[in-house]
């Protein structure tokens, strides 16, 4: 169950997101090596960036139990106003 507090928590899970979905279209674009000024073949900077984007966003979703292994760790009980739910009948 999210409650305001979580906004900041949720905002970052969005902002990593994107910064992933971001960095991987423009790793797509030019590929998974690139030459240094050197001229020698070196990763992608893009493929980097996707990488720490995808921890943090594995991280955030950890946090939010949306993972098979935090999820298995949710002890989730009913709260005193469940009936008074009006999102209730989606779930």
């Amino acid at each position: 169950m999210l409650t305001e507090i979580d906004d900041l928590a949720l905002i970052g899970l969005c902002q990593s997101w994107a910064e992933y979905m971001e960095a991987t279209e423009q790793a797509s674009k030019t590929g998974m090596l690139v030459k240094s000024p050197s001229g020698y073949p070196i990763l992608n900077p893009y493929v980097t960036l996707a990488n720490q984007a995808l921890k943090r966003v594995k991280s955030f979703l950890t946090e939010f139990g949306m993972t098979p292994s935090s999820r298995s760790r949710i002890m989730a009980v009913p709260g005193e106003n469940e009936a008074d739910n009006k999102w209730k009948d989606l779930l």
